[in-house]
């Protein structure tokens, strides 16, 4: 099983259409996606966008996605993990990334 922290930031409508590529190239191996936690969304400091920040479980590798299909540019970020300390959690991580 293989978990996903997927923050997309933009227009609406790029921020659906990525999450719907995503949910597609899951699903095309087949098997299910298991939502974490809830999306949490945002407002992305100094800008008009607003994030939003999706934590999924799928049986799919990433090796198996086809990463090009994404129409905004994807950026790893090595420091977006789970944490295991009280008080840092990802969601935490990514609001003081975007938001302050």
């Amino acid at each position: 099983m293989s978990r996903y922290i997927f923050i997309v930031s933009g227009e609406r409508s790029d921020r659906e259409n990525n999450l719907e590529i995503l949910m597609e190239q899951l699903q095309s191996y087949g098997g299910s996606i298991i939502k974490v936690r809830p999306s949490t969304f945002g407002k992305t400091k100094n800008t008009k966008f607003r994030y939003a920040l999706h934590i999924l479980d799928s049986r799919t590798a990433p090796g198996m996605i086809n990463w090009q299909k994404f129409s905004l540019p994807r950026v790893q970020d090595k420091k977006l993990y789970e944490r295991i300390k009280k008080g840092f959690s990802v969601e935490d991580y990514v609001m003081n990334l975007y938001e302050r």
